[in-house]
């Protein structure tokens, strides 16, 4: 039997380890790991830190603690245990890195979306016969001159003085999100509805 003296035992570099386990669990449940790795991880793409795991990444800060990039890589990354999880280490982490993930992940929206209407409906017998639809809004601060989306329209947010994008959200009977569109910051939301019916009967 081993004795421990209580008093001389120091606690160092605890990380957080639990949520972040729980949400890269959830990534392997829906098989994102492979999904991503079949995408974005070919022989072309010798990088040093796999895309895949980057974009694992990010889902687990969404789940756990929703913030920038320019935060995940200054604080909430150097404080998990993710490190050991994905097998990154802290200083590869940076807000470039995190920043060109998502650019490469967005031409797979659709691909995304499929798959994980069809993992979410084998986990859980998931039904979609019924779907709800609603609108919001995301203001950003600047001209925005580059986007030509970014407009000023009806600001839910009461941001009158910024443009804005309109953002329709699509989800089933139980709150699963099955698809997102985005359009022009002045679009009425009367004039939406054909167009989401339009791309809901297509997908």
């Amino acid at each position: 039997m081993a004795r421990v003296r209580l008093d001389q035992v120091r606690r160092e570099r605890s990380r957080r380890f639990v949520d972040c386990f729980l949400g890269l669990e959830l990534w392997k449940r829906l098989e994102l790991d492979r999904f991503w790795e079949a995408l974005l991880d070919g022989p072309e793409e010798a990088v040093e830190v796999p895309w895949s795991r980057i974009a694992a990444l990010l889902a687990i800060n969404r789940l756990c603690a929703p913030g920038s990039e320019l935060a995940i890589e200054e604080r909430w990354y150097p404080s998990t245990a993710l490190d050991d999880l994905l097998g990154i280490a802290a200083g590869k982490i940076n807000d470039t890195r995190l920043y060109r993930c998502l650019d490469r992940l967005l031409p797979h929206k659709t691909q995304l979306e499929r798959h994980l209407r069809h993992r979410y409906g084998e986990l859980f017998a998931a039904e979609f016969d019924v779907l709800l639809y609603d609108l919001t809004s995301s203001s950003v601060e600047g001209a925005a001159e580059k986007d030509p989306m970014m407009r000023r329209g009806y600001s839910r947010d009461h941001r009158t003085d910024c443009k804005q994008v309109v953002i329709a959200l699509i989800v089933n009977g139980e709150g699963f999100p099955l698809r997102y569109e985005t359009f022009d910051g002045n679009r009425a939301d009367v004039t939406t509805l054909e167009a989401v019916l339009r791309m809901v009967e297509r997908k």
